[in-house]
Parts: structure tokens; sequence; C-alpha cells
């Protein structure tokens, strides 16, 4: 038999060549040759001939797609009558049945012996074909098989379909992704066929194993990338599993060697809407909601202009509000300070018993007082005592008057508090003597151990070598000796406070205290929780990771679930606002981010109030943002 290497020279690439050789007779006591086929024979009575060997042989497997065939004969006979070799005589057939169209070659002087075939079109990886050749083919001398001959061969199988350590998008483990995302994609190694894409080899489910609908389909990007397209939103702060099954083949019908799965996690819900801006013309250095003119609705006061500017002073706003909501302009008065004073904080209450409401403004030598006046902020004293950074109003000795106190921004300053006696508020403070760095130290009142009495808290920010806050408590003769917390001692550390609230947290009636901390070591920053319990602070704190830099701090039930939630306003890379909802088990969800993009400065990040300002029964923010602009973020 000549070799087929030979014969193959000049054939299409790829072809599947098909080679009858007939070679010399044997007796017919010869026994079957190797490969084991069932013999045909002849119809003339007085020869008998066997089919010596097939290539493939019947049975075989990883063939590949452009192997030749051939059949050997034992004849000692003239080849077949090519005019006998059609179509319908000699065929290939595919596992459903389908013919596989060939072509033939017919024999040269130089292959005496040997007919070739190959497909007119290309053979397909990992599938079974089936050769027949019928008594239709004669020889020269009329002679045929007694009955048609068939055998099967079985294609090398399509390399495996596989994914990669970043095949996935959203990536495996990943969070944060957005509830209204394009889509969910797989990246193979090989191109896909899609019609093996569908409902049911690509999956998305959500925890409880009920599937997400949609859409599955080839990625318009790539043959390579399956695409899940939900039909509607994924639900927020959710882990959903994507799966793709081993029914998803490629072009060439490889399949996953195993079910492959990921899983992602949405984003936290949305509080609040886009920020919308009011223009103020000056920065704001502090913001609160307070009813100055007692109508049963809360104001809007801002104080702007945290350093001296000349052409732009120290300004108080009051936009008043009533049932229509906050008027359009706003009363103000300007301050008149020295060239190095700072306003930074406000304050609200009854300081001189006369049953109206004083607005308090912290400035750098001093405190100064102001009331409404029919349409007018007028001034009514000063308390010219030094520097207080954050001030406070509260009862703070349980005598049914409201006391003033302050915090100095300094480390050799105090907490000075002026008790409100029947003549007004003492001209000298009691002092208090914290450990303080020079920096964002804030003051809170509440009580936190359980008495019922008012305590205070100072936050001293801006040094790594004091505790984060200290912790005076109020006794029946005035405030005990500080306990001092630092959650990452000991000190010092790379740790600072930044911002603080009081609030109840576990909804257990008695109030927490929730700290924000940045690592100036390491760019790291959480919020940390101090819960009351049998009548003291936690010593330790239980907290979570924060986006970026927290500063201001505001404990409220953001979605009326009667659970209080957490917002922190956040400095770094962007300005934003991230609020920690408290579901019912007492974990807090990842921050939910509404970016505030007018913001410019750090110092806007401590500018934050709360208050429904639109009249809809939800709750919303007014924070400090660019240079001229006070931004709202309503709430959804």
């Amino acid at each position: 038999m000549n070799s087929p290497r030979s014969v193959l020279s000049g054939l299409p690439v790829g072809a599947l060549l098909v080679a009858l050789s007939l070679a010399s007779c044997a007796p017919a006591s010869d026994p079957a040759p190797a490969g084991g086929n069932d013999p045909g024979t002849l119809t003339d009575p007085t020869t008998t001939t066997l089919i010596s060997s097939t290539y493939p042989a019947s049975g075989a497997v990883d063939i590949a797609v452009n192997s030749y065939i051939y059949i050997d004969f034992k004849l000692g006979a003239p080849l077949p009558l090519t005019t006998t070799l059609t179509a319908s005589s000699i065929y290939l057939k595919d596992g459903t049945g389908a013919l596989v169209p060939l072509t033939f070659m017919p024999p040269t002087a130089a292959q005496a012996t040997t007919i070739w075939m190959y497909p007119a079109t290309a053979l397909k990886k990992g599938k079974t074909y089936t050769a027949t050749m019928t008594t239709a083919v004669k020889t020269a001398g009329g002679l045929s098989l007694a009955a048609d001959y068939s055998w099967s061969f079985t294609t090398v199988q399509p390399p495996a379909l596989s994914t990669y350590s970043n095949s996935f998008t959203p990536s495996d483990g990943a969070t944060r992704i957005p509830i209204d995302a394009p889509g969910i994609e797989a990246d193979l190694n090989l191109s896909l066929d899609p019609a093996t894409l569908d409902s049911s080899t690509f999956t998305v489910k959500d925890p409880k194993g009920i599937s997400v609908p949609g859409s599955c389909s080839l990625s318009p990007t790539s043959s390579y990338k399956a695409l899940f397209t939900p039909t509607q939103a994924l639900e927020p702060y959710t882990t959903y599993t994507a799966t793709l099954t081993r029914g998803i083949k490629s072009a060439e019908g490889g399949t996953l060697p195993a079910e492959v799965s990921w899983s992602f996690t949405t984003e936290p819900r949305a509080f609040f809407g886009a920020a919308v801006p009011m223009i103020v013309g000056w920065p704001t250095s502090a913001l609160a909601s307070f009813d100055v003119d007692k109508n049963g609705f809360r104001d809007l006061v801002a104080l702007t202009s945290y350093c001296y500017d000349s052409a732009r002073p120290p300004s108080l706003f009051v936009w008043l509000r009533d049932s229509t909501g906050l008027a359009a302009a706003p009363i103000t008065r300007k301050l008149i300070l020295g060239s190095s004073d700072s306003p930074a904080s406000l304050a609200f209450g009854d300081l001189d018993a006369d049953a109206t409401i004083e607005i308090a403004v912290s400035e750098s030598d001093g405190i100064e007082v102001l009331s409404l006046s029919g349409s007018s902020l007028v001034s009514e004293s000063k308390l010219t005592t030094g520097d207080n950074f954050d001030i406070l109003v509260a009862d703070l000795d349980g005598d049914g008057r409201e006391d003033l106190a302050g915090i100095s921004h300094l480390d050799i300053g105090h907490i000075s508090i002026w008790y409100q006696g029947t003549g007004g508020l003492a001209s000298t403070p009691a002092l208090l003597s914290p450990r303080l760095g020079t920096g964002n130290n804030h003051l809170l009142a509440g009580d936190l151990t359980g008495d019922g009495l008012p305590d205070l808290v100072a936050m001293s920010g801006g040094n790594t070598s004091l505790p984060d806050f200290s912790l005076f408590a109020r006794t029946t003769v005035g405030y005990a000796s500080p306990l001092e917390f630092d959650v990452f001692g000991p000190l010092p550390n790379t740790y600072v406070a930044q911002g603080m609230a009081i609030g109840d947290l576990d909804g257990d009636g008695k109030l927490d205290l929730a700290v924000s901390h940045a690592d100036w070591g390491s760019s790291r920053y959480s919020t940390g929780l101090f819960h009351q319990a049998g009548g003291a602070l936690s010593a330790t704190e239980t907290g979570f990771p924060a986006l970026r830099d927290p500063y201001a701090t505001l404990i409220r039930d953001f979605d009326g679930d009667s659970r209080a939630d957490i917002a922190v306003y956040h400095s770094g890379s962007r300005y934003e606002v991230g609020v920690f909802r408290q579901l019912s088990d007492g974990s807090f969800v990842p921050e939910a981010e509404s970016p505030v993009p007018d913001c410019r400065s750090t110092w806007n990040c401590q500018v934050m109030v709360c208050d429904d300002f639109n009249g809809d029964g939800k709750l919303d923010l007014a924070v400090g943002s660019g240079a001229s602009a006070i931004d709202f973020l309503y709430g959804l």
C-alpha cells in the first residue's frame, strides 16, 4: 500500500482524506487482518474477499480532524470504477445523520491502487462520524460488496473551556457593585457558541437561591465573553452568586470541566439624591437647625468665613422657615471681628431667662451672643474670655436654666462653663482641664453614665499623643475627674479622633457615643462605637472601617426603621457623606456614599446638620461645600 502522506500533499488544510486502497488478492483461507473489522464479501460466488483493514479503526477515538481514512482490501481485482464513486455510493455522516459532502480524488499512475476523498466542510472536534461504502461501488470487472459496509470513529475532543483568575466582571468577592450595573460578564479562553448561552447555563441568584431575571448572550466586545444582563435592578447590599454550567460550549464544542461560580455584593442602599447647592457667597464654618423664631419650624443657621477675609467678612445667616419651607432670602448680620478672629461654631438657647432664643457664636477672642429682633440680628453681649473652638448650650447643673460651655482648640486650653443664674450667665466661667491637642477639639453633652445628669465629652483632635476623648461625669456637686479613652493605645500611637456624636445606638434608651478616627500612619479610617451599660461607657470600642478620612459625625434614624444610623462627612480623594445603616441584629451595613462634588476643603467636612429641610417627611443633610455654597442632600 502506498504511503498516505505522499498522497496528502496538496490537499486542502484541515480536510479529512478518505482513501480506498485495494491491494493484492489473498487466499480465502487467510485469517482476518489486524483491526478487527467485520469483512465484506464480493458478489462473485467463486471469489470471496475480506476488507483487510481500515483507518481509523471502527470505534477509534481522538482522531485528528484532518486525518485521512482508507480501506485496505484483500482483492485481486482492478480498482472500482470511478463512475461508481458517487455521493450515494460512498458517504460520511455526522452524529445527527447529516451527510458530510465528499470530494473524490481519482487514482493516478503513481497511486494505482488508491482512491482518496475529503470533506467539503471541516469536521468538528469531539463528534462521531460514520463512513459507509455501499454495494453500488463496483470494480472494473463488475464485482461489488455483498452488503453495505460501515464503521464509525470519533474526532479529537475540543480544548476544554476555562476561566482565568480575573475572568469575572464584577470580580469574585467584589463589593459596592451598583444595583443598576449594566451586566455580569465571564471571560473564557475560547470563542463561545452563542446558542448555548441561556438562563439555564448562565445564572445569577440571590442568597435565597432565587434567580435574577435577565438575558444571556455573547458580549458585544468579545466572542470569548458570556454576558448576563439583568432585566431589573439588583437589590442593595445583597450578595449574588453567578454560575456558569457545563452546558456552555465553545464554538468547537468544548465544555467546562466543572461548574464555575463567583460572588459579588451590591452597594448599600442610597439615602440621598444628588447634592443641590445653595449659593451663599462665603465659606461655611458652621451649620445648625434650630427654631430661632419659636414658630414651631426649625430654621437653618449658617456661620460663614472660617478665616477672616476683608472682602467677605464673617457673617451670620438665618433662613427662617414656616409651613411653606425655608425663606428664599436669609436674615444676615456681619460679625465685627479682629483680623485674626475665626468664628467656628454655633449654639442656641435662652441664655438670659427672657423666653427668647439667643444665638451664641464662638470667636477667637470669646463668644458673642445675638438674638433675632423682627427681621434683624442684634448683638446682646460678648464673653471675652479667650479662644473657644466648639460651644454648646445645655442645662449642665440641673437647675432648669440653660448654661453655655466651650472648648479651646489650643493644647493649653480648657473647657469653660458659664452657668446661668437668676441674673443671666456668670461673668467668670468654671474651668475643666482635659488633655487637649491643638486642633479640632469638640465638646458634647449627654447622660452617658445613666444617672440622669448631663455629662461632658471632650474630643482631643489633632494630637496622636493624647487620648481620643475624655468623659467628665456629672455628679450632684459638679464634674468628676475625667476618664480618658483611647481606642488604639498605648499612647502615643498614630490614631486621632476627628468627629463624634451622641445618640442611642442600640435602642436600649441609653445614650451611646460614636467616634470617627483616622490613622495618620497608614491612612486607615474607622468609626467606633462606645455603648453605655451598667451606668458607665464601655472602655473598649466596637467599630467598622470607614471609606475615607472621616470628620463630622451624626447619629439619626435615616431610613425610618426605628434604629439609629450613623452619617459621616469624608475628606480625601473625594468629598462625600457616608451613611452606616443599622440592621435588626445591631450590625451596620458598610457606608452608602453620597458625593459632595462642590466641596473643596477638609474644613468643609466638619460642617453638617440634619433636618427635614424640604418638608417631605424624610431626613435631609445640609453640608459645607465649596467656597460659596451650602449643599443639600435630600432624603430619598
